[in-house]
């Protein structure tokens, strides 16, 4: 398409005439260039698949296993991602690593292309050993070499990968592998461009500030320059999303939530004898959220300097935290009635366990009860999302304008409760346990004045 291409230096081709089916297989042989990855620089990743399938009367490309494969498994890597563990493997035992050499001999014969024996001759090495070794690198993707010419030739990668080692450029880690049986591992749609890629177990957009995907049925889709479309679960720090029609952007390095059904946090509940945090799941949610998270600053994909502030999430609409959960009076606080209302708002260092960081702004609606009035969402004892709530000093109207209660309101997954006086019709009740429903208060009395 125009420039872009899935490329690949050496296969076994099959073509059936009669079907107009094209198959690209690998032979795995170790000295062969089919063991090298695809290139794809539509998408900007490298593919690692056994077989590649295209019926030219339609319009879908299929990566999958050869015949008699159970498990069917293949690797998908952006172009700019780095390893250090891949790196040094590559050197192994040697005192110097070929990358550098290789760089150094370009930067001597002032050309990215060299003959196999130019290298041998500079590393001192034996003539074979230097030939594995290109044939090596090749499928790797730092270099695209001839093996009958013995040319080779200096991809951008390997700059990159010089560059990362030294931590002169930037990176990143996103390598999506992908096991499945009975289906393919990817389809192209040559309508679109689009990669669907199954069996896809989960993915990492980054180690450092851990932002992890599982997607929903294993199913992702990847468009032009690595924008990744998913939904199911997205963890960012301590924060767990879970929703549809997330959009992954690569070059601004954040995810659009269109949709998010739900989230659920982690807090610390302080320090073990062994130094770690000891981690409390929140045990509310907040739910129909819509906003971005950015993983980290664009040109610090890799994590290498540490932004504390990062990863950041930013609501863009209301969102809503609901009481009516059957562990809570049986759901009796309806979501229609009983309910807070979140302000759009800003969460920063979403990998700080400290509880008391997160404070919420917004109203809360309950019913009939109370009127509506403005509180900051936080974290309650029982590890719920609620709020302590002093009344004014006049009171506050309760069931219409039959009744005032004056004192703390609270909001927890214990209920709505109070501990102040009531003020009913005829009556005055105090208690240090009110507990209210849509239709009805309960309490132990301390006093009860008719």
């Amino acid at each position: 398409l125009e420039e872009d291409s899935i490329y690949h230096p050496g296969l076994n081709l099959q073509y059936f005439v009669n079907s107009r089916e094209i198959n690209l297989l690998r032979n795995n042989d170790l000295s062969n260039m089919s063991r090298s990855p695809y290139f794809d620089s539509y998408h900007k990743i490298e593919i690692d698949a056994e077989l590649v399938k295209w019926n030219m009367n339609g319009t879908r490309i299929f990566f999958t296993h050869m015949l008699g494969s159970e498990i069917s498994e293949a690797t998908f890597e952006s172009y700019n991602y780095f390893a250090s563990d891949r790196f040094y493997k590559i050197q192994g035992i040697s005192t110097t690593h070929p990358l550098f050499e290789i760089r150094n001999l370009v930067n001597k014969l002032e050309s990215e292309t060299f003959y196999a024996d130019e290298l041998a001759s500079f590393m001192k090495m034996a003539d074979h050993k230097v030939r594995q070794l290109l044939i090596t690198l090749s499928f790797e993707g730092f270099i695209y070499y001839d093996k009958e010419k013995q040319l080779a030739q200096i991809r951008p990668k390997m700059y990159d990968y010089i560059l990362a080692a030294t931590r002169n450029k930037d990176y990143d880690v996103i390598a999506i592998n992908s096991s499945i049986s009975g289906k393919d591992n990817a389809v192209l749609e040559l309508k679109n461009l689009d990669l669907q890629i199954n069996g896809v177990p989960n993915f990492m957009f980054s180690k450092a500030n851990r932002v992890i995907s599982t997607p929903a049925k294993g199913e992702i889709t990847i468009k032009k320059d690595r924008l990744i479309e998913f939904s199911g679960e997205l963890r960012a720090g301590l924060f767990t999303y879970y929703g549809e029609n997330f959009q992954f952007n690569y070059q601004d390095f954040k995810i659009d939530l269109a949709s998010v059904d739900s989230m659920v946090l982690e807090v610390s509940k302080g320090i073990d004898k062994s130094g770690f945090h000891v981690f409390e799941k929140v045990k509310s949610k907040i739910e129909d959220i819509t906003g971005v998270i950015y993983i980290d600053h664009p040109q610090n994909k890799s994590g290498t300097y540490g932004i504390d502030k990062y990863p950041i999430f930013e609501s863009s609409k209301n969102s809503y935290v609901y009481y009516d959960h059957p562990s809570i009076y049986n759901g009796v606080y309806n979501r229609d009635s009983v309910h807070f209302t979140l302000d759009p708002y800003k969460l920063d260092s979403l990998n700080n366990p400290d509880a008391e960081k997160l404070k919420l702004k917004g109203e809360f609606f309950s019913g009939n009860i109370f009127p509506s009035f403005r509180e900051e969402l936080t974290i309650q004892k029982d590890y719920s999302l609620g709020f302590v709530h002093k009344t004014p000093e006049t009171g506050m109207t309760t069931y219409g304008k039959a009744g005032t209660s004056s004192g703390i309101i609270e909001i927890s997954n214990k209920g709505l409760k109070m501990i102040g006086s009531l003020d009913y019709l005829r009556t005055t009740t105090w208690s240090t346990d009110f507990t209210f429903f849509l239709d009805s208060m309960n309490t132990l009395s301390q006093r009860f004045l008719n």
